[in-house]
């Protein structure tokens, strides 16, 4: 299984250092990978972290497991960490059996927020059961990328404006001239952009505005 650390295109000034570091510790743990997932909203997300084996990602991805995921399930209607035999969690479509095809003896799931904003971590381990101190210490790292990585609620016009043009394929010098504006008046504006959705990139930057419904 592979273990490399994977944070979806954040730029490292942009990260909470305090999540960011909580997250590392994560990768300290034996024999251990993890995903976590803040704020997922109406069935979609933008940011997440892992060191899940990519096949089993991917074929998670593939399969659409994301809206029948029984840990996200259990998580809509209450927060906590459980082990994922727990008989509060129930799995109807099997997902939970299929991870173990991919090798994934042992887990644990966590939830923080509400359905219309929740933070899922799934932990596991290959060849031993997690412990109590270990599932303590993954929910308060779920629990503080919740409180920290919070999406925006809001774009300002001027920000909703150039990313919107940019989407569209308009060139910067173009873009400026529709919004009578310079062009570094421009990379100003999409520059507040990046820093407000937490992107590295202008691209980035507009795929979470569409994602969480801002442009």
């Amino acid at each position: 299984m592979s273990a490399d650390h994977e944070i979806d295109e954040i730029d490292d000034d942009l990260v909470d250092d305090a999540v960011e570091l909580e997250i590392e510790k994560l990768s300290g743990l034996p024999d251990t990978n993890y995903v976590i997932v803040p704020h997922i909203r109406f069935g979609r997300f933008s940011t997440y972290f892992t060191t899940l084996d990519p096949i089993w990602t991917h074929y998670y991805k593939k399969m659409g497991f994301l809206l029948r995921d029984p840990g996200i399930g259990w998580g809509c209607t209450t927060n906590g960490v459980l082990r994922w035999t727990d008989p509060s969690i129930l799995d109807p479509h099997g997902i939970f059996d299929e991870a173990r095809r991919f090798g994934i003896k042992h887990a644990i799931v966590a939830a923080v927020g509400p359905p219309s904003s929740l933070t899922y971590g799934f932990l596991c381990r290959y060849n031993s059961e997690i412990s109590d101190d270990e599932m303590e210490m993954f929910f308060n790292v779920v629990q503080l990328a919740h409180d920290r990585l919070i999406p925006p609620e809001y774009l300002t016009t001027a920000q909703i404006e150039a990313l919107r043009l940019i989407a569209a394929g308009t060139r910067y010098a173009a873009a400026a001239a529709a919004l009578n504006i310079s062009e570094s008046a421009l990379k100003a504006r999409l520059h507040s952009a990046r820093a407000r959705l937490q992107a590295k990139t202008t691209p980035e930057a507009i795929r979470r505005a569409q994602d969480y419904g801002l442009i």
